[in-house]
This record gives structure tokens, C-alpha cells and sequence, in this order.
């Protein structure tokens, strides 16, 4: 069996007009108001080739419009919208009687027209400060996994190796913007990482046991960013549990466990996550209890 689906999504941002500031660190020219409209496709397809064997398949487009940062650093008035391209196949096997599952995705995603600071010797590549001639990619596996021996109790792992790199600038062969080296990683782009959920129920008790672990990445210095230097941040393992206890009618009883391995470790370089902690409580629904 063959399934195609197929569609498309128009992105439309109003940006209103935005005086100038000579006085700004960068003087900041008038931005005169406007709309950026995008229309980015999306398809998808999927086949069976045997029983409990199927390929699948993606592509689609997408865009980011200049934040507020992006436009209160720079004297370029035409900034363009950042524009991303993104497609897989992949390959899902199902066995023992759909009791397990197992899925591995290819990938590879492309930015384009990204938004970086020029200067010194990249300042030949366009008239402004800031300009849209950035480019990266990102490429990779994913793998997924299922076990559901019965109804009460599953579990599901992930797995994903991820190669970034940043990419020459739009009319600089071999050039990349400034703190940066060509075909370094991306920032807070891991080259391996992975989840694990396992869930339980039985009778009024749901309980499930999360894990998440991330290999080492590159990060920026927290006060004063890439120009402060690059620095690798070691990768971390966290693992929660959650318990639900349904007491009566519609109230629930609950305690989550959080870095239950009291782990030190910072997600982004140089914010220190909390340690184990413990929530508890007791929740009231306002939908018909089970």
C-alpha cells in the first residue's frame, strides 16, 4: 500500500515600522513596516513493502524572520527571512506480532540566508553589518525502538547521531563568519543523544521512568558569547520517575522525581541544572474520571 500526503503552509509576518537610533551600539537605520510571506511545501509518503515492513519518506521547507536581536544589531534595512530545507526516508519493522517495533531514519537538514555580524575581512561580502549569507547542515540517523509485551507496561528508546557543520559564506568560498572555522559543529548541536520512557498501569497507579541522556557539545562563553571564545560542554545523563495515583473520583494523587542520579550538569554552558528534587501533590480534573 502506498500512502502520499501533501501540503503546504503560508507563513505570514507583519513587522510595524521601527524608528531609528543613531545612538544605538550599531546605529540602527528606520525600518519601514512590512509583511514576509513564505509559502512552504510539505510531503510525505509512506509504502508497505511486506508485511509489518514499510519505507517512508519526507521533505519541506521552512523559514525564520529576523527576531528582535537580529534587528537591534544591525544597520541593514532588507534583512531576509532565514529559510531552512529539510527531507528523510527511513525504514520501520514491526515484529512479534506487533509487540515490537523499530524504526531507523536518515536525515539531513540545510540552512540557508542565515544571519550573521560581518567585519574585518568578511565586510567585502556585503555593505552592512549583519547580512543573510550564513550557511550550515545538519545530517544523521535516528533510531527508535519499541517493546509492548502487554497492555499495561511499554517501553520506548531513541537514539539519534547528529553531524553539523558550519558551511562557507554566500560569496566567500572557504570564509565563515567571524569565531568560527569551517565545518566546525553547530552550537548545542550534540553528536549523540538518546531517550528512554517506560510506562506502567495498573489498575488506579500510572507510573513512568524517564531518561534522558546527551554526549558532550560546543557551546558559547555565557556572558559575552562567541567573541568570549568556544568551549565544550560534557554531556549528562538525567532520569525521572513519575507516579499518579488516582485516590478518588477525580482527584489524583502525584510525585515526580527529578535528576533522581543528583546529577551536576548545565544544558546551556554556564546555567547549572537543579539537582534531585521532589514534587508532590494532589490534582483535581474536571473531565469524567475513568
Amino acid at each position: 500500500s502506498l500512502y502520499i500526503t501533501a501540503g503546504a503552509r503560508e507563513e505570514i509576518f507583519q513587522m510595524p515600522a521601527i524608528p531609528s537610533d543613531i545612538y544605538n551600539f550599531v546605529p540602527r537605520p528606520e525600518f519601514a513596516a512590512r509583511s514576509i510571506s513564505r509559502l512552504n511545501p510539505k510531503l510525505s509518503a509512506s509504502y508497505l513493502l511486506q508485511p509489518g515492513l514499510r519505507i517512508h519518506a519526507s521533505y519541506g521547507t521552512g523559514i525564520r524572520p529576523p527576531g528582535a536581536s537580529d534587528l537591534a544589531f544591525s544597520n541593514n534595512p532588507d534583512l531576509k527571512p532565514e529559510r531552512t530545507e529539510s527531507y528523510d526516508v527511513g525504514l520501520q519493522k514491526r515484529f512479534l506480532n506487533d509487540k515490537v517495533s523499530i524504526d531507523a531514519t536518515w536525515f539531513r537538514n540545510r540552512y540557508k540566508d542565515l544571519i550573521v555580524s560581518l567585519g574585518g575581512n568578511l565586510s567585502v561580502l556585503s555593505a552592512y553589518y549583519t547580512d543573510n549569507v550564513a550557511n550550515a547542515m545538519a545530517k544523521g540517523v535516528e533510531a527508535t525502538g519499541t517493546w509492548r509485551p502487554a497492555a499495561w507496561f511499554s517501553v520506548t528508546g531513541n537514539y539519534m547521531w547528529l553531524e553539523s557543520s558550519v558551511l562557507s559564506l554566500n560569496g566567500g568560498i572557504g570564509l565563515v563568519q567571524q569565531y568560527f572555522y569551517l565545518g566546525q559543529p553547530l552550537i548545542r548541536r550534540p553528536k549523540q543523544s538518546g531517550s528512554m520512557v517506560s510506562t506502567f498501569h495498573y489498575r488506579r497507579l500510572d507510573a513512568n521512568v524517564v531518561g534522558y541522556f546527551r554526549g558532550r557539545d560546543l557551546d558559547v562563553e555565557p556572558t559575552y558569547g562567541a567573541s568570549a571564545g568556544l568551549f565544550w560542554n560534557r554531556g549528562y545523563q538525567n532520569v525521572g520517575l513519575n507516579l499518579n495515583l488516582r485516590v478518588h473520583g477525580n482527584v489524583t494523587a502525584y510525585a515526580n522525581l527529578h535528576n533522581a542520579l543528583d546529577q551536576r550538569y548545565e544544558e546551556i554552558f554556564g546555567y547549572p541544572a537543579p539537582l534531585l528534587g521532589v514534587n508532590a501533590g494532589l490534582k483535581w480534573s474536571l473531565a469524567r474520571a475513568r
